[in-house]
């Protein structure tokens, strides 16, 4: 059996003061691999065994998001510009859903999120797992 380390690359919230369209980022110190992408809904707690994240909530609100757009830059392509990993018309038609999960049919390899939709609050999960690059010198 392989075992496959996935943990949480990101956890945090977009917080704007108006719904209106909106633009933000995620920039990894490192390149990762993505396995899932989760936009958690109002009162959301991601995982409520972990210890350290007892306290978080997700402050994604009821307020409509829409036209959202989830954009990766490929590392694995040289010279690659953000491509679309696919775009979600209205994440609120199943309102008693906590949240809203967004899988890859292939891997993605980044450094680079960019999500763009009209939303006032925005909170996401992303998993998945860092790559270390090995140096080998050779004397």
């Amino acid at each position: 059996m392989i075992l496959i380390k996935v943990s949480i690359l990101f956890l945090d919230h977009f917080l704007h003061s108006t719904s209106q369209t909106q633009i933000d980022e995620i920039r990894f110190s490192m390149p990762v691999k993505i396995s899932q992408i989760r936009i958690l809904r109002s009162g959301c707690i991601p995982h409520p065994t972990l210890p350290n994240l007892q306290g978080f909530k997700s402050s994604t609100q009821i307020s409509p998001i829409t036209g959202l757009e989830i954009y990766f830059r490929d590392i694995s392509k040289f010279g690659s510009n953000l491509d679309l990993i696919g775009k979600f018309e209205n994440l609120n038609e199943k309102p008693s859903s906590n949240d809203t999960c967004i899988y890859s049919e292939e891997l993605l390899f980044t450094d680079h999120l960019l999500f763009k939709g009209i939303y006032c609050n925005l909170s996401i999960c992303v998993y998945g797992e860092r790559i270390v690059q090995n140096l080998f010198i050779l004397v």
